[in-house]
């Protein structure tokens, strides 16, 4: 357990070695004399100038530090005082402020600092918050700049007025100035994970994000406080808020300082937009003096930006609306929410989003409102994606009112929170008040959709639908109701039937519809292989989705954005598909959408998984793994916990893939869907991680035939490369040829190429292999590719070209995180191991005896014991316990 003091003492220097670099570099230039950093109070400018500091004291170079201080700024020479010798009196120096009191200090701080002697590192003088240096020592520190005998680097922030004595070191052109910005989100993850000894939930870290937001000061704080009071737990999956993010107190406190100073008219500006969340700035202007919003601007206590063709006014950071919301009292809050409401009824009414605002603080303020306006309210909270007030809000008019409409939009946004089972059951009971058909079909639909979506039961949400068809009320819609059936169809498994059924479908007068059927065309494009006409199709049909907010649909715009983020996977645009996932991640955060969140969560994983960096690829899957954070959610659970498994898998820990497989066979739900053989990837990598080799490439082969025969090109692709990378060339080569000409990522060629080379034991064609997956960003798959052509180059007697391709395959593993696959397992002498002797091998590394090995293998314990004699003749070694090491599986100290 990280203790809190720990925290305090040791929290750690990351994500400005950019910065570090470019100070150190105007120190080492003859020609820059200091170098000044700028930025807004808590970003780190002290602890950078600190890192300058000690790395400069390290290199041998005498420093020295000098603060300002509000309380020295009113003292002459206050925070330059220490570096004035003793025999020069502070009377004599402040005088009346003569050119020679000042000549006469300066020469006397600079024979402290830089004093006569042999040739040495220049002298460092850090001058902290340097903006409040007091006139006179303004002018001393000048005057050292200008001697060029002492390197002096200043601090200033950003938010405070600076004396021209502090800007003309940056405008003379010959000091360097650095803007220190906060830190970008996986900075604060990676400070997170430092700090703490271990990852931090998905979750978690994206909470601390969003209320720092990059401030290092702020985050400390809030780790800080959460550690004292034992809301900052460490277990499954990481570091993980467990209470609030803030103790009560610890709010108003953290900010204090900030908000103290405030006039009358500024705090009552930051209480309305606190209040409001957002304000028109007119409505402000009309109410305030301009001076008054401008220096909160300047101060960063409000932001001013563009919304929706306006300039809206909101709060500089969310801290400071915590704490200004802790600090209301019950009378001025309820007065502050009439002024707001009044602010939004005049400027900023016509937008969903205000509508929303002014309804909620009518119910917080205790007015009246009657269901009708509770449903409206909840319905405009819907369309602007804001689902913890349609569920607030909702849950109020179906208390008072119980009706089919707000029982449709409060089990609509349950599951939008991940509560499914809630979602599912507030369904059922508002179904038998559905009168018309609209009503009828609008609560069906919703629960067909918790059914499947959340509950993972394809089944009986086709089942729903097939009954809705069915309803001779419906009958007009019955062409549209069998249409969204066989969309569904698609998510169950049933590609072949799904895509026959809507391939003629001409497009509906209901756009909820054919953006539902859009969606489903992308996935089976994706599936059947063709990526690129996915990612055109996922791309459009988000920007068409925009266009209709207010649609009853299967799935929500963002999920078009997703599809877009697994066709940028499979075209290996990782980077891309990075930024998009993250940014889908903070957005249903904000929005609550636990669901969504979850499988932008696990497309990460795929990321990671990809590119080889498999601690990253297993952390992220199992994030997504948590039923804690998003509800059961019986598909993704299935397919995160397959990721897991095959994440572990690769890095040999065969303890926690099995415990991932058993997990998945667990799961409530069905057991067949579009993704299923990835469980079964999951499954394979989960038993060769055991050392059974044959057993993992059956797995492989049954769930790659069952992919074939339903059309699954694209998770087809996937098993048979897995074999491939396992050394099986001979049995799947064919049939990757044939799927190059059908499926159009790049992996679909180079796996074929790769199968073909391993096949015929082509060194060159491994190692072009292994360029052409390097060259793609998938480091491990180089790896295996580079290690099987060291087999390769053995088998043909090539030993210099087997030494060449072994160096550059460790050079490949060693890029990425601690894999131990088979493909890497190659010896390191001239005789390769035969595929029957590498498993066998891997067997007696895992500790297995030779009668175990036969009943694994179906083989004789004299048919072991004369391959493991050959495998230790061909390995140069003579013990078992020397398997791992000669093996190249040794852990790394």
């Amino acid at each position: 357990m990280v203790q809190p003091g720990r925290v305090t003492a040791g929290w750690p220097f990351v994500g400005r070695g950019a910065e570090l670099e470019m100070l150190e570099a105007a120190y080492r230039d003859p020609g820059v004399p200091a170098a000044v950093v700028v930025g807004p109070p808590g970003v780190g400018k002290t602890r950078l100038a600190e890192e300058c500091r000690r790395h400069a004291e390290r290199d041998g170079a005498p420093t020295f530090r000098a603060i300002g201080t509000e309380t020295a700024s009113s003292v002459p020479l206050g925070a330059l005082a220490h570096l004035i010798p003793s025999e020069l009196t502070l009377t004599e120096s402040r005088g009346g402020g003569s050119p020679a009191d000042v000549v006469t200090v300066t020469h006397a701080v600079m024979d402290q600092l830089a004093p006569a002697g042999p040739d040495g590192p220049l002298p460092l003088l850090v001058v902290d918050d340097a903006q409040l240096l007091d006139p006179f020592s303004l002018v001393v520190m000048t005057q050292i700049v200008a001697s060029g005998r002492v390197f002096v680097l200043a601090t200033v922030r950003s938010t405070a007025e600076v004396p021209d004595a502090v800007t003309s070191l940056w405008r003379s052109g010959r000091s360097a100035r650095l803007e220190l910005r906060e830190l970008g989100q996986d900075q604060v993850e990676a400070l997170l994970h430092i700090a703490l000894g271990g990852p931090v939930h998905a979750d978690t870290a994206q909470t601390y994000w969003t209320y720092s937001q990059g401030n290092v000061l702020v985050l400390h704080e809030l780790v800080l406080d959460a550690l004292e009071r034992g809301a900052l737990e460490n277990g499954p999956g990481g570091w993980r808020l467990t209470g609030p993010l803030l103790s009560e107190d610890r709010a108003p406190a953290l900010v204090e300082a900030r908000l103290a100073g405030l006039d009358e008219q500024s705090r009552r500006v930051l209480e309305l937009v606190t209040v409001a969340d957002e304000l028109d700035v007119e409505g402000l202007e009309e109410r305030f003096p301009v001076d008054v919003l401008e220096q909160l601007e300047h101060q960063c206590l409000v932001a001013v930006g563009p919304a929706d063709g306006r300039t809206v006014v909101r709060v500089g950071h969310p801290l400071y609306a915590e704490a200004v919301r802790a600090g209301l009292a019950t009378v001025r809050l309820r007065q502050l929410r009439r002024d707001a409401i009044e602010l939004l009824a005049r400027h900023g009414a016509p937008r969903r989003i205000d509508r929303v605002r002014i309804m909620v603080l009518q119910v917080d303020n205790g007015d009246p409102a009657n269901p009708a306006a509770l449903r409206l309210g909840a319905l405009l909270a819907r369309q602007v994606n804001d689902h913890p007030t349609v569920e607030r809000l909702a849950r109020l008019a179906h208390q008072a009112e119980p009706g089919p409409v707000s029982g449709r939009l409060l089990g609509e946004a349950l599951f939008e929170a991940g509560r499914f089972s809630e979602s599912l059951d507030v369904l059922e009971r508002s179904a038998p008040l559905a009168a018309t058909a609209d009503e009828r079909f609008a609560l069906a639909f919703a629960r067909a959709n918790t059914l499947y979506l959340g509950l993972g039961r394809g089944g009986d949400a086709l089942d729903v639908l097939q009954a809705l068809a069915d309803d001779p009320l419906l009958e007009a819609l019955r062409a549209d109701i069998e249409l969204r059936r066989a969309g569904l169809a698609v998510w169950v498994g049933r590609v072949d039937e799904a895509a026959a059924a809507i391939a003629h479908a001409q497009r509906s007068q209901d756009p909820a519809v054919y953006l539902e059927l859009d969606h489903a065309r992308q996935a089976i494009a994706l599936v059947r292989g063709r990526a690129s006409e996915a990612l055109e199709m996922s791309q459009a049909s988000y920007q068409e989705h925009l266009r209709h907010p207010d649609l009853l649909a299967w799935v929500p715009p963002v999920m078009h954005r997703l599809n877009t983020a697994w066709a940028l996977v499979e075209l290996c645009r990782y980077d891309e598909a990075r930024v998009l996932l993250e940014d889908l991640r903070a957005e249903a955060s904000v929005g609550g959408l636990a669901g969504p969140r979850r499988w932008f969560t696990i497309e990460r994983g795929r990321i990671e998984l990809a590119v080889g960096r498999l601690v990253q690829a297993q952390w992220w899957f199992t994030q997504a793994s948590d039923t804690a954070a998003a509800g059961a959610q019986p598909r993704a659970e299935r397919l995160a916990l397959a990721g897991v498994a095959m994440a572990a898998g690769q890095r040999g820990d065969a303890e926690a893939a099995a415990a991932a497989i058993a997990r998945l066979d667990l799961v409530p739900g069905d057991t067949t869907e579009l993704a299923d053989t990835e469980w079964d990837r999951g499954r394979a990598w989960a038993v060769v991680a055991e050392g059974h080799v044959s057993r993992g490439l059956r797995i492989l082969d049954d769930a790659a035939q069952r992919a074939q025969d339903t059309g699954r090109r694209l998770f087809e692709l996937r098993l048979r490369h897995t074999a491939v990378r396992l050394g099986r060339g001979e049995d799947v080569g064919r049939r990757l040829a044939e799927l190059a000409q059908q499926v159009d990522t790049p992996l679909a060629q180079l796996a074929a190429d790769h199968a073909a080379a391993l096949r015929r034991h082509d060194t060159d064609g491994l190692e072009r292999a292994a360029e052409r997956y390097a060259a793609l960003g998938n480091l491990l798959w180089a790896a295996e590719a580079a290690a099987q052509g060291v087999d390769a180059a053995r088998h043909q007697g090539d030993q210099r070209r087997a030494t060449a391709l072994s160096l550059r395959s460790s050079e490949l593993r060693d890029a990425c995180e601690e894999p131990r696959t088979p493909a890497l397992a190659h010896s390191q002498t001239v005789s390769p191991l035969s595929p029957r002797e590498r498993e066998i091998a891997l067997l007696v590394a895992g500790g297995a005896s030779n009668r175990e090995i036969g009943e694994r293998l179906f083989l004789s314990v004299r048919t072991v014991e004369n391959h493991v004699r050959n495998v230790f003749l061909k390995l140069g070694i003579s013990r078992r316990a020397e398997m791992a090491e000669a093996l190249g599986l040794h852990q790394d100290i």
